[in-house]
């Protein structure tokens, strides 16, 4: 593939420039994956109008997807319109550095893969499938329908994403073909570097957000579950079902936001200890209650949280 012409008056996008692997079909109909030192993969972090018809009059942007956008680095006009927009930029790189050597802040140690999904007209089942999909997969949402992955060796990705069987765990690609499967239309840029302190800065809160979201999600959920059951009359099995569901859910989490904290140095054990408290507060409490059934096991063991049922409700395993 050749790579792009330089203009003398205007710097000009040409569709082999940037390329994404597009998948709409379980072939996975797929384009090679490549970025043009000159070009950059630009996500904004809020949908501006001004800035979407700004694109269709300046030559060195174009968009790829929702707030995913191509910008070439010589283009004046596309470097002064994103510079005053809330975005991350990203350029392509060859180098995959070891998880060790991409120490906190070290930015240009770290390698990244942004994934791009959506649907048309999607039906409740699939934006419930996709929302397991993504609690599964070490990622961080920078904007609705746009998904931050980390880039590994393949040694690497065996150390982290399968060293918990019991919890599996999807990288960008096994989660393409998922989302795939689940009617989506996805795009994915692989081998890329994050460009600046602030796109750092930014990747930062957003696993913060998602890491705050997700657990203060499950924390309501059981804070309600609490005032359910210390109600008289609550059947004891909607006790225990519910209990399963948010246990396992903070179980897959936990996976993922390990795997998190591993790759990308960010920590996030005093939320997940917060969290996994909480837990063991509802599960004693619900235990408390339930008179007559099979109480609540502890292994003994703290990573474990597990709720003894009977034999047909007894599986550990996720049915997302």
């Amino acid at each position: 593939m050749k790579a792009a012409e330089a203009s003398s008056e205007k710097p000009v996008l040409r569709q082999d420039v940037i390329h994404s692997t597009e998948s709409s079909t379980p072939s996975l109909s797929s384009k090679q994956i490549s970025l043009n030192g000159q070009v950059h993969l630009v996500v904004l972090f809020a949908p501006m109008k001004e800035f979407a018809a700004a694109t269709e009059r300046i030559d060195g942007i174009k968009a790829l997807g929702r707030g995913v956008y191509m910008v070439h680095a010589k283009s004046s006009e596309a470097r002064d319109l994103v510079t005053g927009i809330r975005h991350i930029s990203f350029k392509k790189t060859r180098a995959i550095p070891r998880v060790k050597e991409a120490s906190l802040g070290a930015s240009e140690n770290r390698t990244y893969t942004v994934v791009s999904y959506s649907f048309d007209g999607p039906s409740a089942q699939q934006k419930t499938q996709a929302q397991r999909l993504i609690r599964r997969s070490p990622c961080v949402r920078l904007r609705p329908g746009v998904l931050l992955f980390p880039h590994l060796r393949k040694k690497e990705f065996e150390r982290y994403y399968l060293r918990d069987a019991k919890h599996q765990l999807y990288n960008a690609r096994a989660f393409v073909t998922k989302m795939v499967e689940n009617g989506a239309t996805v795009r994915r840029w692989s081998r890329l570097r994050l460009i600046g302190p602030s796109s750092e800065e930014l990747v930062g809160k957003a696993i913060q957000r998602m890491v705050s979201t997700e657990l203060s999600s499950i924390e309501f959920q059981l804070a309600r579950l609490r005032e359910v059951a210390a109600k008289p009359g609550v059947p004891p099995r909607k006790l225990k079902e519910r209990f399963t569901v948010l246990a396992r859910r903070f179980r897959v989490l936990r996976a993922n936001f390990t795997v998190v904290q591993n790759i990308w140095h960010h920590d996030t054990q005093k939320d997940l200890r917060r969290t996994y408290s909480l837990v063991l507060k509802t599960r004693h409490e619900i235990a408390a209650v339930v008179e007559g059934s099979v109480p609540f096991h502890d292994t003994g063991n703290s990573s474990e949280v597990r709720l003894e049922l009977s034999p047909t409700n007894a599986t550990e395993t996720d049915k997302s």
